[in-house]
């Protein structure tokens, strides 16, 4: 009989990475050895792979044969099982097949469709209160996904973030295409330090506190304003931001004038009352501005924005965190009276 030494010899001895499969090459090699009647410890030498590995093939390659032998003039049956590699490369091509999961973009064209609503616009928010405010509003992946976990019910797979489904996307999978998605906007921080280019009241953006800028303390607020194309019909918007939740307020004002700040800011103390020096501990305004034309239907396009899912946030809207942070303050039965 060959010994082991003889075929350890060979320059075939596998020197394996971690992790690769037996290959059919390997099964025969194997067949031939368990014919050699050599244990699977010394096979496993030979292979170059763990002992307990030729165990299990083994199990996976064994078969049963039968052999008739007549004797007297009846017939005998004998049963002999061995290992086969072919029919061990059959089993484990079928176990691959079917190992992992169905992606969800087959297992639930209802999660794409709902997908790819949200991000092209047509989904019908009417019944959804949280979201009615979005109407027709086209959605970035993250956004989609994020109003899509609240919309469909907990055991319902979703993709496990946006990223998955702008591969989605990249792939062909979705009727989404990238021209559809929303723009990326890039924002470029103020210049602090620059020349006013007129007075403002209040500290401007380089006198405000540092803990302003690090947006960890509620209640800073950034004040601009909007304008349209400067005629006496134009009105001027009067937009005040919250730096940490980044929840805005807009007012329409009369004109761009101290005076008709004024007149809003203390509207604002009226209906905060005590708690205004909490809630607008600062409001710097913007020494800067440009105007633009302004859109009709102002209150709509803010509830827009601040019902809209921010990644920035967590996923939550500008308006959930600046209700959290509002009933930090204030005392909810007190807002029920």
């Amino acid at each position: 009989m060959t010994h082991l030494n003889d075929i350890t010899t060979d320059t075939n001895v596998s020197t394996r990475s971690k992790g690769s499969h037996l290959t059919i090459d390997d099964r025969v090699k194997i067949s031939v050895l368990k014919e050699l009647e050599y244990s699977n410890r010394m096979i496993a030498q030979y292979i170059g792979v763990a002992h307990g590995t030729i165990d299990r093939e083994i199990k996976r390659g064994m078969v049963t044969k039968m052999s008739k032998q007549s004797n007297n003039g009846k017939v005998y049956c004998y049963y002999k099982e061995y290992y086969d590699p072919y029919t061990a490369q059959e089993r484990y091509e079928k176990s691959r097949s079917n190992c992992g999961r169905t992606p969800i973009y087959q297992s639930s064209p209802e999660i794409i469709n709902l997908l790819d609503d949200l991000m092209l616009g047509e989904f019908d928010f009417k019944d959804h209160d949280k979201f009615e405010s979005l109407d027709s509003q086209k959605c970035s992946p993250y956004a989609a996904l994020k109003i899509a976990e609240s919309l469909v019910n907990d055991d319902v797979k979703l993709p496990a973030s946006e990223r998955s489904i702008y591969n989605w996307i990249d792939k062909g999978l979705l009727r989404t295409k990238n021209i559809d998605l929303l723009e990326k906007t890039r924002r470029t921080k103020a210049k602090h330090g620059r020349t006013p280019k007129r007075e403002q009241p209040g500290k401007n953006i380089s006198q405000r506190p540092k803990e302003v800028e690090t947006r960890t303390t509620f209640g800073h607020w950034e004040m601009d304003t909007v304008q349209g194309k400067k005629s006496a019909e134009d009105p001027v918007i009067l937009v005040l931001a919250e730096r940490l939740t980044r929840y805005n307020l807009a007012f329409k004002i009369t004109s761009k004038t101290p005076n008709a700040v004024s007149r809003v800011i203390t509207k604002l103390k009226e209906l905060t009352g005590d708690y205004f020096d909490e809630i607008f501990k600062t409001i710097t305004p913007d020494n800067g501005s440009e105007f633009f034309e302004v859109a009709n239907e102002v209150d709509q396009a803010n509830l827009r924005l601040n019902s809209y899912p921010r990644k920035i946030l967590g996923g939550k809207s500008s308006l959930d965190r600046f209700e959290e942070e509002i009933l930090k303050i204030i005392d909810p039965e007190t807002l029920a009276v």
